[in-house]
């Protein structure tokens, strides 16, 4: 395990506080020997105000929406020196630490998949101790907390139900979720329906062809068959067999994976002192403010504390906002409406 620090300051007049942007790289040992033979060296990409080196902040575990990732973040730093800022700001100084969750077919979602590698592992047994002990951080429940947007607040969801003793707070932004709504109409798009098992074959383990033909639905539905529909040899379910009909079972390994079919499943979908904040942007694009909303109906009358939040505009609008928002939240900070345009 190894990790090495490059470490730079940010500075902008618009800010109350300087942010230092640390790349760490990290060698995992949970994702050696990955289905998809992708990297086991992976960036992360932390944050956190100036001057507050070896103070004990909370941890804040970030997960990239589908295609994102640390690398993204170390480019474009300003954002994510807006969002700690932004809670520094509001009382909470932080470290916040985006995480690389991609692989050969985009995102793995950051779940454990034989289709793919075990990132739900790799995120919360590998980095987030590391993280701890790197930057001083964490170290408790309640200063411990996994916030994403698309499908990465579909990660957040899946990871604090999966280790309820490990993150006391969830924040899910336009989180993938209630795919019978959200997931399933594309699921049967001609160019899915069309695509045909070889060819998805093709792709896949052991040729490994060039996927760049397979971009939209049909990227997206590869990506996910990888994700939710992996089998122990490294292989993944395809939505259609060789005769192009419909396999409502894989279908099925697909909800079993959604979170607001697991929410309302379990009698226990988080823990009790677990707080777990719940939005979607109320004119979202692919309908996550619906999702969002049918997770928090599987909560209801479970002791589980929550909340939930529906800002104006479309799927990333205001997302620095609406990352502030969410921690501060779940920190008991201030919190500020969202701005329409």
């Amino acid at each position: 395990m190894v990790g090495c620090l490059l470490a730079s300051l940010l500075f902008s007049s618009a800010y109350r506080v300087t942010v230092e942007c640390n790349d760490l790289l990290f060698d995992s040992k949970v994702l050696i020997g990955n289905p998809l033979k992708d990297p086991t060296r992976r960036h992360i990409a932390v944050f956190r105000p100036s001057g507050t080196r070896g103070k004990q902040l909370p941890l804040i575990v970030y997960l990239p929406g589908f295609g994102g990732s640390s690398e993204d973040a170390l480019t474009n730093k300003g954002m994510w020196q807006g969002v700690v800022s932004g809670l520094h700001d509001a009382g909470c100084d932080v470290v916040f630490a985006v995480v690389d969750g991609r692989n050969r077919y985009v995102c793995s979602q950051y779940v454990n998949s034989g289709g793919s590698g075990r990132y739900l592992d790799y995120i919360c047994d590998e980095l987030a101790p590391y993280l701890e002990k790197a930057e001083t951080c964490g170290r408790g429940f309640r200063d411990r907390l996994v916030v994403g947007h698309s499908s990465g607040g579909f990660g957040a969801l899946r990871l604090g139900m999966a280790r309820q003793r490990l993150f006391g707070g969830v924040v899910a932004l336009s989180p993938d979720s209630y795919f019978d709504v959200t997931h399933k109409p594309f699921t049967v798009d001609a160019a899915v329906v069309n695509v045909g098992l070889a060819k998805i074959q093709a792709v896949s383990a052991p040729g490994f062809a060039p996927i760049e033909p397979l971009g939209g639905d049909v990227g997206y539905a590869l990506a996910l068959c990888a994700d939710y529909a992996g089998n122990k040899d490294g292989t993944f379910n395809w939505l259609y067999d060789a005769q192009g009909h419909y396999r409502p079972e894989v279908y099925e390994q697909w909800r079993n994976n959604d979170p607001a079919v697991l929410a309302e499943r379990s009698a226990h979908p988080f823990a009790k002192d677990q707080r777990v904040y719940l939005e979607g942007a109320a004119q979202d694009d692919f309908k996550a403010n619906i999702g969002a909303q049918k997770v928090a109906d599987g909560l209801k009358g479970k002791g589980v504390t929550f909340t939930t939040y529906f800002p104006p505009g479309h799927h990333s609008d205001h997302l620095a906002e609406r990352i502030v928002r969410g921690i501060s939240w779940v920190l008991g900070a201030p919190i500020k409406e969202v701005a329409g345009e």
